[in-house]
């Protein structure tokens, strides 16, 4: 499974290619969450592979081994690396027509965002989507975030960085998973950024799946994880209930990082079912 780069803008952005066995069935992109990377997709390229998927997963700008401030991912940052995956996975010969998007927590609602803006993308799947990420924390945490996102932009002006802010979930990795052992995994191999670059605060509270998915008419699939103690199951519902389009939800047993989870199998049926089905649809060209 090569790893493979590709330009946006002045940056680098770093992804994997898994290659379909047998024709492929359409080629898929992999956008993860808040403060996470491609890994925390575990073995889900592989599976997806198997089915008949070309797979590129990819670490957006600002995350895991890509280029960009450490920290700061936006909507428009993240549709423009979608736009160079979709890009360069067309000149190198990896897709044709049939192109869907992946997305996991804050990748969902992105994947919702970039559905709506990129024709090229003619299906999704989006699993424990978010709906507003400050619907997530309680009052006191919001507040302490807003104070710090003020004094950090006073402070960039003078040292040229952002303050940072621990990143709770990078220490409550059991929050995620309903299986222990996943949850332990998981923390050995560090899927998640320790900190929150304060600087990207405004970019959080611009994040509004619903909103974003009310623009969305490609069939859309919307898994809700049932057990998803870091997200509210009923805000991920609302993303489900704004979408334009075809669509259907998949109530799936799992925590929050569905992908390494108990259950990731079924996980990995419902995606197929569901890209084989929107995706075997289109003729290749």
């Amino acid at each position: 499974m090569p790893d493979v780069t590709f330009a946006v803008g002045s940056d680098r952005v770093l992804g994997t290619l898994t290659e379909s066995r047998g024709p492929s069935r359409g080629t898929l992109i992999l956008v993860h969450g808040l403060q996470s990377c491609r890994r925390e997709f575990g073995d889900a390229p592989e599976r997806l592979a198997e089915r008949g998927f070309t797979v590129l997963s990819i670490d957006l700008r600002g995350c895991g081994e890509s280029g960009g401030e450490r920290g700061i991912l936006s909507r428009r940052s993240a549709v423009e690396d979608v736009r160079g995956a979709i890009h360069w996975l067309r000149e190198e010969g990896h897709a044709r027509a049939r192109i869907g998007i992946v997305g996991h927590s804050l990748g969902g609602a992105l994947a919702a965002a970039c559905l709506a803006e990129l024709p090229d993308l003619r299906s999704g799947v989006l699993v424990a989507p978010v709906n507003r990420l400050t619907d997530e924390v309680n009052p006191a945490e919001l507040l302490g975030l807003r104070l710090g996102a003020k004094l950090s932009k006073t402070l960039h002006r003078f040292r040229g960085r952002h303050l940072e802010f621990p990143y709770k979930m990078a220490r409550q990795y059991e929050r995620l998973f309903d299986d222990k052992e996943a949850a332990a995994r998981a923390r050995q191999a560090a899927i998640l950024s320790p900190n929150l670059n304060l600087g990207n605060f405004d970019n959080f509270h611009e994040v509004h799946g619903a909103a974003w998915a009310k623009h969305v008419t490609q069939p859309t699939l919307v898994v809700l994880c049932k057990n998803d103690r870091a997200l509210k199951p009923r805000s991920q519902r609302k993303v489900y209930e704004a979408l334009a389009g075809p669509k259907q939800l998949v109530e799936l047993d799992s925590g929050h990082s569905a992908f390494g989870d108990r259950n990731a199998a079924r996980l990995i049926d419902a995606i197929d079912g569901w890209m084989g089905k929107a995706l075997g649809a289109i003729p290749q060209v």
